[in-house]
Formats: structure tokens, C-alpha cells, sequence
């Protein structure tokens, strides 16, 4: 099997997609649940580098309008 990380060895790599079958489905969606929300906070902490006084609610929806931008740039 071919590596599929350029940072793991092919046994770290064979140890990790065990790990990962290991799981049951409520973990590996809480794992995913977590890490949508860490994309959330990084998101919210660009957008308020580039805009610091817009307030909390003007972010979300910029966050949402580039979402959006996206799905329909995905979509096309």
C-alpha cells in the first residue's frame, strides 16, 4: 500500500487507519463535530484581523456570505 502522508511511515500510518476503524460512528462524528467548530473560531478570528470593528454578528454573516460564495462557486 502506498503512503499516503509524506510525514508518517507507512507503519505509523497502518496503526492510525486501525485506529480510526476502531472507532464508533458517535466518536468519529464528534471528532468531526469538534473540528467543524475549530474551523468556526479560526474563520471568525481572520475575518476579525481584517475587519476588528465590525461586531460579532457582522462577522457571522460575513462568514456565512463567503460560505455561501463558495457553495455556489462548488456548485457551478
Amino acid at each position: 500500500m502506498a503512503i499516503l502522508s509524506q510525514d508518517m511511515t507507512d507503519a505509523d500510518e497502518q496503526r492510525l487507519i486501525v485506529f480510526w476503524r476502531s472507532l464508533p460512528v458517535w466518536r468519529k462524528l464528534e471528532i468531526m463535530g469538534e473540528l467543524y467548530e475549530a474551523a468556526n473560531v479560526l474563520a471568525l478570528a481572520d475575518l476579525r484581523r481584517c475587519h476588528p470593528d465590525e461586531s460579532h454578528e457582522q462577522l457571522v454573516a460575513r462568514l456565512m456570505a463567503r460560505r455561501k460564495l463558495l457553495e455556489q462557486r462548488d456548485a457551478a
